[in-house]
């Protein structure tokens, strides 16, 4: 390839340095000079690369339409936290990590130049229409099938294969939001790119489309420019992000480093029955610091003067790959666990123990190794793969140790379980169910709780909800669900103000999210300035979370407030912890652990501490009292006795639909 074939605009200075191959084709750019130069200059950059702490700067070029319709935006960097590789994806930003940006090409920044025009299928059953729309996209260069029958959708689909599906929201007695439903269903499609057309330009519609799961909505009369803009930016996101589509092909694992996938496959099928087979995961831990020091050229010297130099071990290595600088896998067919655990040990020793020489001074390593042993056990292989890879690349657990890789069902089930949600929230993915809290004084009194929902496909593995919301807990994933679920009620909200009927809605929220000050002090500003109706948003803190940051509990408590928001502590447990909690929060609700009348101390008159009279000190101090999982009549009377607020559960009201809620 030629390298003036390409031009790389890069708003840091130090990133050029990383490959040698592009160094010619990369210019560096301040960012405030950014806009100017890709309107002036004849020669449009094929890409613009950043790092992750200039995010925020490149937020702002990335809603200009100029630069984000004709240019690639690419953050080079390692160790991204979930919400910020969110943030990537949701504003079409590429991720690449500094090892693999250090081994690009030209090529790689041709992406979808010189290839067969891109394929459009449109659905309208409006000829004029059609004839505007195809003139506008092939005028643009694409290619357009238009078919005005939805019921041929699917087979049209599998035909064509476009690389786009555009639709008119409204088709006779079809709604679009309905035959995207029935497209998602199929896995094939489930990543297809879908935009639609309508002169409807309300909220209501624009979020019907985009729960269905569109992916964008432009409104009539048609726009050339953002219709062709929308479109181009909708697919080569697709082709971008194709790294994280894996569940297109269930054959293909996806690695989240750069692994010689055939190397590994072909390694771990032909010992596919061999107890004796064991593979091991190699990661040097001080790569940053001695990155910084020589740089990222220096570094990529020496781990092959070191790999060179690994001495012979017996057995033999049956299979050895470098995945990236400083990351190893290695593989053995013929030792048992014990043997597996003490090869690795001696490997890892002597990476440890020996040093070199660059630039007049000695570099050791300090290693991590992660084992997986008997491989005829490992029944989800492709789920313990990329798990390996998770810990090498995402987290320090096995700074000082071995980490054996186990096999076990439940610790499969977990990473499968991370494994869909990280997809779903990549792809936003999320269903969401209303569940009713009803007021025990006033029938017409209702608020409804925001509860995550997840009903997976019946032909795959189907697991419960709460199984999510644990391994989104322990993962970390639930602030990122937490966030989404903020978005998603305040759209509710405001799509009740048209409609007239506003509704409230509770939400849960972990405290966690709310500790930084800063960040805390922005959210609460932006939802101030919404202006939504008084007494409209409630969220709710869980006990254990608010016990766990009790130093940060007040000022949190204390400016939530003052925007507004009312505040429910959840998980109450009647204990002291709980009420000091509760004031030091300055709460609005409290709702109880779920009680049962076989819990008979909590309905004994003699117990001090019983919910009639845990439901008096509270009203004494404030607060109202919400009883959930009410199931049963007989319970539901015992609560309305000891003079409880609000009822919730099966027997009160089952969950209902956003038009429910208007209607009501």
């Amino acid at each position: 390839y030629m390298n003036d074939s390409v031009l790389i605009y890069s708003l840091s200075d130090r990133l050029s340095d990383i490959n040698n191959n592009l160094a010619s084709s990369i210019k560096i750019i301040p960012t405030q000079t950014l806009i100017s130069r890709v309107e002036t200059s004849e020669r449009k950059p094929n890409a613009v690369i950043f790092e992750m702490n200039q995010i925020d700067r490149v937020l702002d070029l990335v809603q200009h339409t100029n630069i984000t319709s004709e240019n690639r935006f690419i953050c080079i960097g390692e160790n991204l936290s979930v919400d910020n590789r969110i943030i990537l994806l949701n504003n079409n930003i590429e991720l690449v990590n500094s090892d693999k940006f250090s081994e690009l090409s030209s090529s790689y920044f041709q992406l979808g130049l010189g290839k067969e025009r891109q394929k459009v299928l449109f659905l309208d059953d409006d000829e004029d229409q059609i004839a505007i729309t195809e003139h506008i996209l092939k005028d643009a260069g694409f290619s357009v099938k238009s078919i005005t029958k939805s019921e041929y959708i699917l087979d049209t689909l599998a035909d064509y294969k476009p690389d786009l599906l555009l639709l008119d929201l409204y088709l006779g007695d079809v709604t679009g939001d309905k035959i995207v439903s029935v497209i998602r269903k199929e896995p094939e499609y489930r990543f297809l790119p879908i935009v639609f057309l309508t002169a409807d330009t309300s909220l209501e519609s624009r979020m019907l489309v985009l729960n269905a799961g569109a992916d964008d909505l432009i409104t009539k009369p048609i726009k050339s420019d953002l219709l062709v803009a929308s479109i181009k930016n909708r697919i080569q996101r697709n082709l971008n992000n194709q790294v994280f589509l894996n569940e297109l092909n269930p054959n293909r694992v996806y690695h989240k480093v750069n692994v010689q996938e055939s190397d590994l496959q072909k390694f771990y099928q032909e010992n596919i029955d061999n107890p004796l087979a064991s593979i091991m995961w190699f990661k040097v831990n001080n790569k940053t610091e001695i990155q910084r020091e020589i740089g990222y050229s220096g570094f990529s010297k020496l781990c092959n003067t070191v790999c060179s130099k690994t001495p012979n071990t017996n057995p033999a290595v049956d299979f050895f790959s470098k995945i990236a600088d400083g990351v190893y896998v290695i593989g053995f067919n013929t030792l048992d666990e014990a043997s597996a655990i003490k090869t690795a040990e001696d490997i890892k020793s002597w990476y440890e123990d020996n040093s070199y020489t660059v630039v007049d001074r000695n570099y050791s390593f300090q290693m991590s190794v992660i084992v997986l042993t008997n491989i005829p056990q490992a029944k989800d292989h492709d789920t313990l793969l990329q798990k390996a890879e998770s810990i090498l690349i995402e987290s320090n657990e096995t700074q000082s140790e071995i980490l054996k890789l186990q096999k076990g069902i439940e610790e499969t089930r977990f990473y499968t379980i991370k494994s869909r949600l990280e997809n779903m929230i990549k792809t936003r993915d999320l269903a969401w169910q209303f569940y009713p809290i009803v007021s025990a004084r006033h029938e017409e009194e209702e608020i409804f709780q925001l509860i995550l929902n997840i009903d997976t496909d019946s032909s795959i593995q189907r697991f419960k909800t709460i199984e999510y919301i644990n391994v989104a807990e322990k993962s970390g994933l639930l602030r990122v669900i937490d966030r989404f679920a903020l978005e998603r009620a305040i759209r509710v909200i405001r799509s009740g103000i048209h409609e007239n009927s506003p509704p409230k809605v509770l939400l849960n929220q972990v405290t966690l999210a709310y500790t930084d000050r800063e960040s805390r002090a922005k959210k609460l500003e932006i939802i101030k300035q919404l202006n939504l109706p008084k007494d409209s948003l409630y969220v709710q803190f869980h006990l254990q979370y608010v016990v766990d940051n009790f130093e940060h509990i007040g000022e949190i408590g204390q400016q939530i407030k003052q925007t507004g928001i009312k505040i429910c502590l959840g998980s109450f447990d009647y204990s002291s912890i709980a009420w000091k909690a509760a004031r030091k929060l300055n709460v609005s609700w409290i709702r109880l652990l779920p009680p049962s009348l076989e819990d008979k101390h909590l309905f004994d008159a003699e117990n001090p501490n019983n919910i009639a009279s845990t439901i008096r000190k509270a009203h004494v101090l404030g607060y109202e009292v919400i009883a959930h999982m009410v199931d049963n009549s007989s319970l539901a009377s015992e609560l309305l006795k000891a003079n409880i607020d609000y009822l919730q559960g099966s027997y009160i009201k089952t969950p209902v639909a956003i038009s429910d809620i208007f209607n009501k």
